[in-house]
């Protein structure tokens, strides 16, 4: 009697799994139960800087989440909803938390991801892909799952539900270690490698192979349960091992990252920033100092270094609670439009109200979000010459402003001569001589008094002066509040310009030029 209790039990419980979830060996549907309303709400277009515009839309609350379909037709509405219930049962089918989230469906060309802060938008043209899976899962972890681990995942539970996988080559073991062996830097699976944007398609096939491959050795239904960042511990202590074994040193990478599809080919999210690299990306500089986007390498170092330098400067001016929600956008320099957020001459600008910086080049892109940490320390401060100075100093930080700079006194025949003139040796990277540049310029072009306080020369030149007298701290706050001069320096403004002019005279007044 007890065996055929038990037998009855098990074949209840199974035919209520078979119910829920369908079959393993067909596609998994949830069960219809919810009524729309029709409500208006905010439609994306990552590919456009302006793309966020309102626009009716289907809605409904269900199972603890809200779904909004832009789309008038019923039906279609329908089948995005119950796509993505199916997967969310099925990731809570594993312990995965996924309530109080917000699901868009929208009629964009492509799944993509805007998808963080519990907001997943996905492309009515592609449901029931691992697509879809990928970016719900963005949308649950955040920006910073690794997107090697995240293919691999996607298309794992794409095939449990029945869903479309992505299609890849077979590629043998020993095929796969010596394309590894031989291109050490890909093994980090960072998101560019999948793509033909920027690396070879074999480099592509190979990447979504090892992602695979990896992904075997995880007991994935297990992982599930876990926090991310405990899934990401194992997944890279086996992609870690696998470098081992070929004699590779494996960095665990920093950066993550954010899929748009083929019109916008990567968004790398930093702590603080977003930077953007889409299709009519180009910088103004890079023939000055170099495409920093030239590689699937170069991009990921680019916005560690980014990252790094606006940590440096969220922690100095002790705002780590306070700053996470600045943008900066990249604009194309050569598109006409780009006018309507950067003024014409400028390589950016900052909106206090919207919190985004808009940016042309990598080179201002620091200065930028000082006014940014500027808004923050004092709201009130005026749009003068100190509020610049305090943006120049910040901006003397990074790595691309001091790059621009030995461009010139580096590299080129005049600007070695002329460092090598004034100050009696070669130019040395790093911002004692970033400085030293700007305080030779300034004396070559007579920008050396008050009036001339506009110009990134004199800002830069004025402000190592003070900087050399009073200590960087205190000039970022006489900068913030210059109304407290006279209390912090007992001198005015006028009377510092002067003893700065008087200082730059004398600085170079024994240097003989040729």
């Amino acid at each position: 009697m007890k065996k055929t209790y038990k037998t009855i039990l098990a074949f209840c419980l199974l035919f209520i799994i078979v119910m829920l979830f369908g079959c393993r060996n067909g596609e998994l549907t949830a069960k219809k139960s919810y009524s729309f309303s029709t409500k208006q709400g905010t439609f994306v277009q990552p590919a456009t800087v302006d793309g966020w515009v309102k626009k009716d839309a289907l809605t409904t609350t269900v199972d603890g989440n809200v779904f909004f379909c832009f789309t008038s037709n019923a039906k279609q509405a329908d089948d995005f909803i119950n796509a993505q219930r199916t997967l969310l049962q099925f990731l809570h089918m594993y312990g995965v938390n996924v309530d109080k989230m917000n699901y868009y469906g929208t009629d964009y060309g492509y799944s993509f991801s805007e998808s963080n802060d519990n907001a997943v938008y996905i492309s009515l043209s592609e449901l029931k892909s691992w697509q879809q899976v990928l970016v719900t899962l963005q949308g649950i972890f955040g920006d910073y799952i690794d997107y090697g681990y995240a293919y691999a995942l996607s298309n794992t539970i794409a095939r449990e539900l029945g869903w479309k996988t992505d299609i890849i080559s077979t590629i043998d073991g020993k095929e796969l270690d010596t394309f590894f062996f031989e291109n050490p830097k890909a093994i980090q699976l960072l998101y560019p490698t999948f793509t033909t944007k920027f690396a070879t398609k074999e480099m592509v096939n190979n990447s979504k192979s090892l992602a695979i491959q990896i992904f075997k050795n995880i007991e994935w239904e297990q992982s599930l349960k876990q926090p991310i960042d405990k899934q990401l511990d194992d997944y890279y202590l086996h992609l870690s091992s696998y470098a081992n074994n070929l004699s590779i040193n494996f960095d665990r990478p920093l950066c993550g990252y954010a899929f748009y599809g083929e019109n916008v080919q990567l968004r790398i999210m930093t702590t603080y920033a977003e930077l953007i690299i889409d299709c009519n990306y180009h910088d103004t500089m890079e023939n000055l100092y170099g495409d920093y986007w030239g590689s699937y390498q170069l991009i990921y170092e680019t916005a560690n270094t980014i990252n790094n330098e606006i940590t440096t400067a969220v922690e100095y001016f002790e705002l780590k609670d306070q700053t996470n929600i600045i943008t900066i956008k990249w604009l194309d320099s050569q598109n006409d439009s780009t006018t309507r957020f950067i003024r014409a001459g400028s390589m950016g600008q900052y909106y206090a109200s919207t919190h985004i910086a808009y940016i042309t080049s990598i080179r201002p892109y620091l200065h930028e979000f000082y006014h940014h940490i500027e808004y923050l320390l004092n709201k009130g401060n005026p749009s003068t010459w100190q509020s610049q100075a305090f943006c120049e100093i910040g901006s003397s930080n990074s790595k691309y402003v001091q790059l621009a700079m030995e461009s010139t006194f580096g590299k080129k025949e005049g600007g070695i001569k002329l460092f090598d003139t004034y100050v009696g040796r070669p130019y040395e990277f790093g911002r004692n001589d970033f400085f030293e540049a700007w305080d030779i310029l300034c004396y070559i072009n007579n920008y050396y008094r008050l009036e001339y306080l506009t110009g990134a020369q004199s800002l830069n030149s004025f402000s190592r002066y003070l900087i050399d007298l009073y200590g960087e701290r205190t000039v970022y706050n006489l900068m913030l509040y210059p109304e407290t001069i006279e209390e912090v320096t007992d001198k005015t403004w006028e009377q510092l310009a002067l003893e700065w002019e008087t200082h730059i005279r004398n600085k170079y007044k024994n240097v003989n030029i040729d």
